[in-house]
């Protein structure tokens, strides 16, 4: 007997063994802790016998075999060398890529990295763990398309048998390949169960679409397509939702037959469509195209936004459509675009048909000044043809001198803006030749005072004192019998003490002659130039009656001062931050706003460590005859490494009610995760004009609360768990919220 180790060669295989008790030409035999390693593998035995005339090895006894992709023991192992494959009889398994592991009676490896078990156990949960498992008569795993097909397999949940199919075909890792996507459910009061089972196929590298066939108990089936595709200028992506008998509508319009009365009224046969492109042709020229539109105002609240990848603006009640043709450099910005508005509440804006646009912006180094440009050619029409029609060109030119040093800075600025209108009642074919020429002058500075001092724990902070005035002048110019096609007059904020329109949009340009003041306390830490506090202080002084409105029936605030606007942000450690605002005024403004508070909003976020979040809100509205005053709630807190609760309490305190409740936990194991949340929330149906509808209790149509339960689960290691509508839903209802899975 040999009593050292002994190795031998056969091709590119080496052979170790400690003793050798046959070798000859046809066969050899080696025992005792035998290796036999290749490029690409290693598999131990107590002993294997080589077929040199059949270049195959059959190994038996403690056998092993452990590849870039996997682990396998077993009791017998048969390789071929010509074809590159093998056999193992009795195998436990484990593959790297998604710690699938399993036992099976025969496993067959190829070499293109497909194997076929038969007689098998499959998990990703760790040994001995039975938290889920499939068992199958016969499985294929195909490393290299990243896909599984089985038959006969059940899906056992802590030994219990729970599915069984017949024939499943599944993802083992990320890459794109057609078949099922893990679906999703739901069940809430006016739906009733909600079953989505998505299929995707991926057409070509560069294409792939989704269908979405969805059964709503209370409504019907609905289908939905998605088709995207990629070449090396654009993305474009197509989808269309479909629901030809809506079951529940059809119910509700025999009761009540004014929903589907006005523009986007309800119909039984219900639809959505959107189309988005993005296209770059140079560094300097791109396109794009946003269209979508719906069947009526009350899609997206009874049928989600789903596939529909919308351009939703205005609290969900208008739905945009756009393309643009743009050029853009270091300088200039032109753009040619055309827009519609699609509006499920009160009147509709004006299409844009079309709009060439273009501005500006040069400095001149050797002289200090900075050149600026816009200009706006617009077309203007409406569905309504009682409306006035209209073109509109717009030209605006700026000349400023910036003066800036380390502690201020000194900008004047004038500008010229000349307008003008080609209006027409599209009714009688009256025309109307309006211009509007109106010189702007604005003056905005501004100090910096700054030291270095000591913070307690934070250690040195940058402090700085930053007062800033603004002042500016716009003389009056009658423009009642300017058409009002896409301004507005915005809310009150920060960034309006620094405009010298107090109006967006063109169509008007407000007179003024006002000096904006504001200071803000700042304080920065040295080393990190993390913000710990911020606290800004500013109103408008007027120094003369506005008069121009809107429209000729809007009021204009005539008072000698803006509200105080007050804006806080205070990091009070790594574990809390605390934010408010406020808009003050401290005289009475009209009927519809009296002296005190108009908005308030604060904010504290709590979170000691990662991923365990606390949110509390309280915001308060008292302007222009509406009150409101609400609170809201919510934290996502892991109980320990597995659990994790999350929940929203968003309350109406004018109206002493709760507007929505959300409530739910997670699980999370090293093999799967399950999220389950109860939601009821307020769900208001607006008639035609944009008023929301009495709540009728025999019937069940108007305000309204809606209250559900979704389930996600996900079996990890298995591909993508699919839509994930649970995630979403509380990344949007949970500041902060982070998905584990």
């Amino acid at each position: 007997m040999n009593q050292e180790r002994v190795s031998a060669k056969i091709g590119s295989i080496k052979l170790t063994a400690d003793h050798v008790p046959q070798d000859d030409e046809k066969k050899t035999v080696l025992e005792g802790n035998v290796t036999m390693r290749s490029s690409s593998s290693l598999l131990l035995a107590d002993k294997l016998v080589t077929d040199k005339q059949k270049a195959q090895v059959m190994a038996t006894g403690n056998v092993s075999l452990e590849t870039t992709e996997s682990l396998l023991r077993a009791e017998k192992f048969i390789g071929d060398q010509n074809s590159e494959s093998s056999s193992l009889s009795k195998v436990r398994f484990h593959f790297y890529s998604n710690n699938a592991n399993g036992k099976a009676e025969t496993l067959s490896l190829e070499s293109d990295k497909t194997a076929t078990l038969k007689e098998l156990t499959f998990s990703t949960c760790p040994e001995g763990d039975n938290s889920w498992r499939f068992s199958a008569g016969e499985l294929q795993l195909d490393q290299s398309s990243g896909r599984g097909e089985a038959w006969g397999m059940w899906l056992k949940v802590s030994d219990i048998p729970v599915f069984y199919f017949p024939y499943l075909n599944f993802p083992i890792d990320d890459q794109r390949k057609s078949g099922l996507i893990a679906p999703s459910m739901s069940n809430n009061s006016r739906n009733g169960i909600d079953l989505t089972l998505p299929i995707y196929w991926n057409i070509a590298p560069q294409a792939d679409a989704t269908f979405r066939p969805r059964y709503i108990q209370n409504r019907g089936e609905q289908l939905g397509v998605e088709f995207r595709y990629l070449n090396s200028v654009s993305e474009n992506e197509l989808a269309l939702e479909w629901l030809d008998n809506d079951e529940l509508v059809e119910q509700l319009i025999d009761l009540q037959p004014t929903l589907a009365a006005g523009d986007y009224g309800l119909d039984e046969e219900r639809w959505a469509f959107s189309f988005h492109n993005k296209t770059r042709f140079n560094q300097n020229w791109t396109a794009s195209v946003n269209a979508s539109r719906v069947s009526d105002r009350d899609y997206f609240r009874d049928l989600g936004i789903g596939l529909i990848q919308s351009q939703l603006r205005n609290g969900h009640s208008q739905l945009l459509s756009e393309a643009d043709i743009t050029y853009q450099d270091d300088i200039w910005f032109v753009s040619l675009f055309t827009e519609s508005v699609q509006s499920f509440v009160g009147d509709e804006p004006y299409r844009v048909l079309p709009s060439l646009v273009s501005s500006a912006d040069y400095f001149d180094s050797e002289r200090g000044l900075r050149w600026q440009f816009e200009s706006d050619f617009s077309r203007f029409e409406h569905n309504d043809k009682s409306l006035t029609f209209g073109q509109r060109l717009n030209l605006l030119g700026s000349l400023s001198y910036p003066m800036q040093n380390s502690y201020s800075w000194l900008t004047p600025k004038a500008s010229y803006q000349l307008t003008h209108y080609q209006q027409q009642l599209e009714i009688s074919g009256e025309k109307d030749s309006l211009s509007r020429n109106l010189p702007i002058f604005s003056l905005d500075s501004g100090l910096f005072f700054d030291r270095q001092m000591s913070w307690g724990e934070n250690g040195l902070v940058h402090h700085s004192l930053e007062p800033r005035l603004f002042y500016a002048y716009i003389p009056h110019e009658e423009q009642d019998s300017i058409n009002v096609f896409d301004s507005r007059l915005p809310d009150f904020s920060f960034n309006q003490l620094w405009r010298e329109n107090r109006f967006y949009g063109v169509d008007r340009v407000g007179d003024t002659d006002h000096l904006s003041i504001a200071i803000t306390n700042r304080f920065v830490k040295s080393d990190t130039g993390e913000q710990l506090l911020a606290i800004s202080l500013g109103r408008k002084l007027y120094f003369d009656d506005r008069r121009v409105a809107l429209t000729s029936d809007s009021q204009v605030d005539q008072n000698d001062y803006s509200p105080w606007l007050l804006d806080v942000s205070y990091t009070a450690s790594d574990t809390v931050e605390l934010s408010g605002f406020i808009e003050w005024s401290d005289t009475n403004r009209g009927d519809s706003q009296v002296r005190g508070t108009n908005i308030a909003r604060s904010r504290i976020k709590f979170e000691p460590i990662e991923d365990h979040i606390v949110n509390l809100s309280h915001r308060v509205r008292n302007n222009q005859g509406f009150e409101n005053e609400e609170i809201d709630l919510s934290f996502a807190w892991p109980i320990n490494d597995e659990w994790r609760l999350v929940g929203r309490w968003y309350n109406d305190l004018k109206n002493d009610r709760s507007s929505e409740t959300l409530f739910g936990f997670e699980y999370e194991s090293c093999c799967w995760a399950v999220s389950i949340v109860s939601h009821r929330y307020l769900d208001v149906r607006l008639d035609s004009t944009g008023n929301p509808l009495p709540f009728d209790i025999e019937t069940g149509v108007g305000n309204e609360f809606n209250s559900g339960i979704q389930l996600q689960f996900v079996f990890k290691g298995l591909g993508n768990p699919g839509e994930k509508s649970v995630s979403k839903l509380l990344e949007k209802s949970i500041r902060g919220y982070r998905s584990r899975f």
